[in-house]
């Protein structure tokens, strides 16, 4: 079952991919006209308790890959390279939904499946907690400069807006 992909920022030759029990990176031949990638090219990375993985998202460098899935509370920030990964923990709001990593790399959105979202600092990996009025966190995007945050929130026609000032 796959769930999500995500091409590495800046290589056309890796792709993540979310499946039910595993993060599957694979590394591809970006010259070939059929691509069915075998396991002999693929990576594994996998971690007990976090699955299924239905959300990933690439740092914009390429150096970390970030993990999530809606039943556990952790999201996972891998690091690729070394297959290690640190364990993003937080109480309260459920699993993470969706994620989305701002294009300066400062900052990651990660909805949850309640009516709580959260915006969390990519340095010191802290976090805001932010709460909707009613409905989970649907999707967002960020601003070129990482500075405002759209996004929706389920069974509303309204697209919000948040401003980060450094």
């Amino acid at each position: 079952n796959v769930a999500a992909m995500a091409w590495k920022p800046l290589c056309a030759s890796i792709l993540a991919v979310a499946c039910q029990s595993c993060v599957l990176v694979w590394h591809l031949d970006p010259t070939s006209l059929s691509t069915r990638p075998s396991s002999g090219c693929a990576q594994v990375l996998s971690y007990l308790g976090h699955s299924p993985v239905t959300s990933l998202a690439w740092a914009p460098s390429g150096e970390l890959l970030l993990s999530a899935s809606p039943v556990d509370t952790a999201m996972l920030v891998w690091d690729v390279s070394t297959e290690n990964c640190v364990q993003l923990q937080w109480f309260g709001g459920g699993g993470v939904t969706y994620l989305a990593w701002s294009p300066d790399g400062s900052k990651v959105l990660a909805a949850t499946p309640s009516a709580v979202f959260r915006v969390w600092e990519a340095q010191m990996w802290t976090c805001e907690r932010w709460p909707t009025i009613k409905g989970r966190c649907q999707t967002g995007c960020w601003s070129p400069d990482g500075s405002r945050l759209l996004f929706t929130v389920l069974g509303e026609s309204v697209i919000y807006s948040l401003s980060f000032s450094e």
